[in-house]
């Protein structure tokens, strides 16, 4: 499949990008590149091919959840430029 000069200046339009001359060809040369892999990739036979997500096996590495005791709300605010009662107060940021 071929790119045309068009077609990359349209997506570029689209995407209001200004791009040069250069750009264009480069990115015709490239994407040329890239769809002639994937013709080349549509070509295999993947009949027999298990599908997978990843290329290789993963586990997961979540640890197992522990109960742990956790701070106070009096420890958690004792450093809080600003607090009222065991909240922390912090500048209003919507109208």
């Amino acid at each position: 499949m071929k790119i045309t000069k068009q077609e990359i200046y349209n997506v570029a339009n689209l995407a209001r990008l200004n791009i040069s001359e250069n750009q264009v060809d480069l990115f015709c040369n490239q994407l040329d590149n890239i769809l002639e892999y994937m013709e080349k990739l549509n070509k295999i036979d993947t009949t027999n091919i298990k599908p997978t997500t990843h290329a290789i096996d993963l586990s997961n590495a979540f640890r197992d959840d522990i109960l742990k005791p956790s701070i106070t709300s009096e420890l958690a605010i004792q450093n809080a430029p600003a607090k009222e009662d065991s909240f922390f107060v912090v500048p209003k940021v919507v109208g």
